[in-house]
């Protein structure tokens, strides 16, 4: 017994150091990589693509960047490639914040921080974003998406401004759809995932519910309250949710997308790829998502958010449903609206 005891007090001794070396070290490459970003940022993103000025009058992009410092300078690189006069809002909820807040990259890229006091959320952040837009329509996406070719702010706006929509959205990266509608079975708020109401215009059906790449009216998404700040999870189905029950209209367009690529997600540690196995790739996440009271805590306080939000809208729970069959003809039509434009 003695003999195991002393065995089992190594392991935890060896645990704990690797688990220090391991945070030193990911703290180290985490400092590497925001020095390598500013330099990028500071040295000028160069602006190469066509004339957009009459979409620069009408859109703003906007964009919460957390931690990933070589994905978002990689996403502006990628906008500046397509659009290069097109206002970009980035709000820097990372820890070290890369720029100073009102900061510069060029004339039509601003850095903010969160407000004074507002949670780190990534709710509080679009908050922010959209206290500053200033233009008629705003396009939302992640800092670990890519802008292409297949980017066609213009042909959204477009679809707005012919059908009355509110908001229409592309897809994260090619065939990657979160397109859903809202149904309610007995206080249950069910997604029917890969669902939609039919053909509503230029190659879109109309739906309730979509992935992180759309295209809104400023107006409309102020009206409908924003995005809850307070909550870790579980914002964006609430969001959907609360837009659909004040009458927003929201549509999915096909042939349009931007490139969704994670691999600049995980600052590298010594663990290297079995990173992955950890909860989250941040280890500071669980101290700032808990208070500092570890990953129990963090996984308590999500759910009691999770029914928090479903109190709010006055559900018994928010699901998500599909099946196989209903994704692969889902996106068949897809395609066939891809390349026929408005008929199935």
């Amino acid at each position: 017994m003695r003999k195991r005891g002393l065995w089992w007090a190594a392991a935890l001794g060896a645990a704990a150091l690797w688990a220090r070396l391991e945070r030193r070290a990911a703290m180290s490459a985490r400092v590497r990589a925001n020095d390598d970003a500013r330099r990028r940022l500071l040295g000028g993103l160069q602006s190469e693509g066509p004339d957009d000025s009459d979409l620069a009058r009408e859109i703003t992009i906007v964009v919460t960047a957390c931690d990933r410092p070589c994905c978002i300078v990689r996403f502006l690189e990628s906008v500046r490639r397509y659009f290069p006069t097109v206002p970009v809002l980035v709000c820097d909820n990372s820890r070290d914040t890369l720029l100073p807040h009102g900061a510069a990259v060029q004339p039509a890229i601003r850095w903010l921080h969160p407000a004074e006091g507002a949670p780190h959320t990534v709710g509080a952040g679009r908050n922010r974003l959209l206290a500053h837009v200033e233009t008629p329509f705003f396009f939302l996406c992640d800092d670990d998406h890519v802008f292409t070719s297949a980017t066609d702010l213009r042909r959204m706006l477009t679809f707005l401004h012919d059908t009355g929509y509110d908001l229409v959205a592309g897809c994260q990266g090619r065939g990657d759809y979160g397109t859903a509608i809202f149904e309610m079975h007995e206080g249950l708020a069910v997604q029917r995932f890969y669902r939609h109401r039919g053909v509503v215009g230029d190659g879109a059906v109309d739906c309730d519910r979509v992935s992180n790449s759309w295209l809104a009216r400023t107006d409309s998404v102020r009206a409908a309250g924003g995005w809850e700040a307070r909550v870790f999870a579980a914002e964006h189905a609430e969001f959907f949710l609360r837009c659909s029950r004040r009458g927003l209209r929201v549509a999915q367009m096909a042939g349009v997308w931007v490139d969704h690529d994670t691999r600049c997600e995980r600052v590298p540690g010594l663990w290297g790829g079995l990173r992955r196995l950890l909860p989250h790739p941040d280890p500071d996440y669980a101290e700032r998502r808990s208070g500092g009271r570890g990953w129990g805590h963090a996984r308590r306080a999500r759910d009691l958010e999770r029914r928090w939000c479903w109190e709010k809208n006055g559900v018994r729970g928010i699901v998500g449903r599909s099946t196989r069959r209903e994704r692969l003809r889902f996106l068949d039509e897809m395609r066939v609206l891809e390349d026929r434009g408005t008929d199935l």
